[in-house]
């Protein structure tokens, strides 16, 4: 298996941006979409983990992008402001998964 690490912009060893009082979870998000997208594991399943404010970030990949979400692991997660009736049958399937 492959296995990319990744810091936020900001969080751990990488830098704040100029303009670094927009990022939130959303921007990190997307941050996180473009490194999938880089490295050419947009198409294919992925198992996903988060902690703390990456776990929000995961909830969030997961609504966005639920096609590419293999499995995740959440631990310390922050919540997500999503209407539960989006993310329960989303993060349903994906812990389901888990279980089997």
């Amino acid at each position: 298996h492959d296995v990319l690490l990744m810091d936020f912009y900001g969080h751990g060893r990488s830098p704040f941006l100029p303009n670094f009082f927009h990022m939130n979870i959303f921007t990190s998000m997307r941050q996180l979409r473009k490194l999938i997208e880089h490295v050419g594991w947009a198409k294919e399943k992925v198992v996903l983990a988060g902690v703390s404010f990456g776990g929000g970030v995961a909830q969030h990949y997961a609504l966005r992008y639920p096609e590419n979400i293999e499995r995740m692991l959440l631990l310390g997660s922050v919540g997500s402001p999503e209407p539960h009736t989006r993310l329960v049958p989303i993060l349903t399937r994906v812990f389901g998964k888990l279980v089997r």
